[in-house]
């Protein structure tokens, strides 16, 4: 429950734009992020393209570089904190059995140790 505690508080803190766009992320100081389940999701999803049905699951604790940021991360507005929570951040997979691989993340998900 605590963690979504703290992810509620960080999305709230957090806004979009309308169009729930990427940004590409600093190619030369890629940002290292934990995927972590939230107590009501008892694992990490993860699917090839944004709209994909077909997913992966993802091991509790795996790590991946943040290829291109959600623009709810970066972009000041009003949103809803529910739908902001399922828009897609692109990451590279670094370790685990995915590893190599670049899929997208739930921003649910992205948790920055």
């Amino acid at each position: 429950m605590n963690y979504l505690i703290i992810l509620l508080s960080i999305f709230y803190s957090l806004s979009a734009s309308s169009n729930g766009s990427l940004i590409d992320a600093n190619e030369q100081n890629p940002i290292e992020v934990t995927l972590s389940n939230i107590d009501q999701f008892p694992v990490v999803v993860a699917s090839e393209n944004e709209n994909s049905v077909e997913r992966f699951i993802i091991p509790r604790g795996t790590k991946a570089l943040v290829i291109k940021w959600s623009d709810n991360f970066l972009t000041a507005g009003n949103f809803n904190i529910f739908d902001v929570m399922y828009k897609k951040t692109k990451v590279k997979i670094i370790n685990g059995p995915l590893q190599g691989r670049e899929l997208y993340i739930d921003n649910m998900y992205i948790e920055i140790e």
